[in-house]
């Protein structure tokens, strides 16, 4: 595991580009362009120069294995995960539990008081590894489509 370097834009690009994925997977009514990978792609680039981002990664032979993006809210002193990802062929590989671990600890190394992460209702492996690694239930997104 090792910290992404802004200036590795062809990792960068496979980030925002699954993250933009992902959402159309989870988000009703949400659709990956790319447009809207280019401007993920963008925003991430702007908070690795210009924030207290972080995003860690796990490579194997230069290849994108997992990677954890996290954002410091200097003012809340909260560190939100806004992405934990492991390519399929990579879980159960411990490489979430690592990857989490190095967020916290980052979190630590700035003096945040809280790390904060929202977990897909049918996620239930990060669920289950959130609990062991001690972290709480503190809301429940519901919604309803009218039509």
């Amino acid at each position: 595991m090792r910290a992404l370097n802004k200036n590795e834009r062809d990792y960068i690009h496979q980030i925002a580009n699954i993250h933009e994925l992902l959402l159309t997977e989870t988000e009703s009514g949400y659709r990956c362009t790319s447009l809207s990978v280019a401007l993920r792609f963008e925003m991430i680039c702007s908070r690795l120069k210009y924030s207290n981002d972080k995003i860690y990664i796990v490579e194997n032979d230069s290849q994108l294995c997992a990677f954890i993006w996290g954002h410091f809210n200097s003012e809340k002193q909260i560190v939100s995960i806004e992405l934990l990802y492991v390519e399929p062929q990579y879980r159960n590989r411990r490489l979430a539990a690592r990857l989490k671990c190095g967020i916290e600890s980052w979190a630590k190394s700035i003096k945040a008081k809280q790390v904060v992460s929202t977990v897909h209702k049918d996620n239930v492996t990060m669920i289950s590894l959130n609990k062991r690694l001690g972290y709480q239930l503190s809301h429940v997104k519901m919604y309803k489509d009218i039509e």
